[in-house]
Formats: C-alpha cells, sequence, structure tokens
C-alpha cells in the first residue's frame, strides 16, 4: 500500500474513534463512561487517548486530509469537540503543550509566518467553540475538572502519592532497584495492580527494574531523536508527527496508564516505521 494510502486509512480510523466519542457521550454515557464521585462527572477513558493522534495529524498535515476549506474545518470541530466531552486533563495539557512545541520548532525551522487566512480561521474557530462551550453547559464540567473542591477526593494529590510510593517500592533495596518487583506486582502496600498507577514509566521502573527501564527509555529517546533530527534536516512531515506522538504520549502515559487499555505503543511503531520507510526511499 502506498504511504499516502495508508496514513489516509489510519486517518478515517482516528476520525471515527472521535465520532465514537461523541456519539457516547450523547447516547450512552452512563454505560461508557465511568462517573467521578467528587464532580458527577462521566468521564471516558478508552477511546479519548487516541483522540490526540487524530489532532497531532490535523495540526502537522502530513498528507492532504481534505479537499475543501469548510471540510477541514469540520475535522477540527469534530477533533475538539470530542476532546471536550472525553473530560480527559491529560489529553488536553498534553495537546496545549504539544501545540507550544510544534510553532517553537516549525518557526526554528521556517520562522514564524502565520498567513492572516489560518488568523481569522482560528478565531472563529476559537469563537464557535467558546460558544458552544458555554450555552451548553460543558463549560462548567471543565472548570470543575481543574478546580479542586474536595481534596480528599482530588486525583491531583493520589497521583502524587502513587508517584512517591513508586519511587519509595524501587528504591527500597537494591533487589527491587536492580530486577523490580515483576509484571504481575501490586502497587507498594495496595492491593491494586501496578498496572492501574497514574505514571506508566514509574510502573515500568517498578516492575522490570533500573536496567531494562534504562535500555526501554534510551530506546525511545532515540527514536525520538531520529524523528526529530529527519524533520529538521529533510522537513519530512511524517518524522515530526512521530516526534509529537512521542512527546504526546510521554505526558499522557505519566498522568494515566492508557497503555494498558489501548496499544499506543503499536500506534507508535506504525509512525515511526512509516517514517523511516519514507526517509530511505528519500535517501535513494
Amino acid at each position: 500500500m502506498p504511504m499516502e494510502n495508508a496514513y489516509f486509512v489510519f486517518f478515517r480510523v482516528l476520525l471515527i474513534n472521535a465520532v465514537c466519542v461523541i456519539g457516547i457521550w450523547f447516547f450512552m454515557p452512563t454505560h461508557m463512561y465511568f462517573k467521578l464521585d467528587f464532580s458527577g462527572i462521566y468521564v471516558v477513558r478508552v477511546l479519548d487517548f487516541i483522540i490526540g493522534l487524530f489532532v497531532i495529524l490535523i495540526l502537522v498535515k502530513p498528507i492532504k486530509l481534505s479537499k475543501t476549506f469548510l471540510t477541514s474545518q469540520l475535522y477540527w470541530v469534530v477533533s475538539l469537540f470530542a476532546i471536550v466531552v472525553g473530560f480527559s486533563r491529560a489529553v488536553w495539557l498534553s495537546l496545549f503543550l504539544i501545540y507550544m512545541i510544534y510553532f517553537f520548532i516549525t518557526g526554528m525551522k521556517n520562522g514564524l509566518r502565520v498567513s492572516a487566512k489560518k488568523i481569522v480561521a482560528f478565531l472563529v474557530l476559537f469563537i464557535f467553540c467558546s460558544i458552544v462551550l458555554y450555552v451548553s453547559g460543558i463549560y462548567e464540567y471543565i472548570e470543575e475538572r481543574f478546580v479542586l473542591n474536595n481534596p480528599d477526593e482530588s486525583s491531583y494529590t493520589g497521583r502524587i502519592e502513587a508517584y512517591l510510593s513508586l519511587l519509595y517500592g524501587t528504591f527500597s533495596s537494591v533487589k527491587n532497584l536492580l530486577f523490580g518487583q515483576g509484571i504481575g506486582a501490586n502497587m507498594p502496600g495496595l492491593d491494586i495492580p501496578v498496572s492501574s498507577s497514574p505514571s506508566f514509566f514509574l510502573s515500568f521502573l517498578y516492575t522490570n527494574g533500573i536496567v531494562i527501564s534504562l535500555i526501554f527509555i534510551f530506546v525511545l529517546i532515540y527514536m525520538a531523536f531520529i524523528l526529530l533530527n529527519n524533520f529538521m534536516m529533510k522537513k519530512d512531515m511524517y518524522s515530526l508527527y512521530g516526534f509529537l506522538l512521542f512527546v504526546y504520549f510521554f505526558i499522557v502515559l505519566n498522568i494515566f496508564p492508557s497503555v494498558s487499555h489501548y496499544p499506543i505503543f503499536g500506534y507508535l511503531g506504525f509512525i515511526v516505521g512509516m517514517s523511516l520507510k519514507v526517509n530511505k526511499i528519500l535517501a535513494r
């Protein structure tokens, strides 16, 4: 299959997922979402994590995704609405940082040139989304997701305690540090699997030990460096997309272990493989 066709199929799969997030939120929230006790908000924890792939793909556009300006704006509306009704703070935070990184590294490469058409389109889209959020009442839910109303039930403090617990359990003995606790280990002092911790990377360290973890992290960083270098040297947009996904998932996986619920590293492998393939072709 040609590269563009493979990416277009990938884009369609992500678009379907975005539409499903919106549909589930409207029609089946009590069945497919779980309810937060301290706010009453129904939060999805499966499809929303891959919506970021969809948004970043629309932002970078390694292939032509639409034939008309109206269609491209519709994709933005669908993706942004899906992000909002997913109510995932990890996704919100990571995409905001990705947006900043994208403009920083593309500005370094090409200079900060933004057309008036893009500025107007962004302002119109921003105003439209703001009005929809306010009128529909979704804005109040977003505010509740960030405001600390009940410290005893706060996920902020719970995550910090989990991070410290994993670090303490890892460094509590030389054996734990070198060899880890094993894949089936529970959280330190708790009767829940370590896969339910908020940080995938700290969980990986706790279960596998520092040697394997350092090798794993080195491989990820090395691949991210190759992707960034391919973009800076060859302007390869496939590589830019892959690099931004690395950053996106690094943030998300340190806030919620979504790798346990969706094949995130499978997606990363696909993007890296496609980038290496296109650069090999260019090298010839």
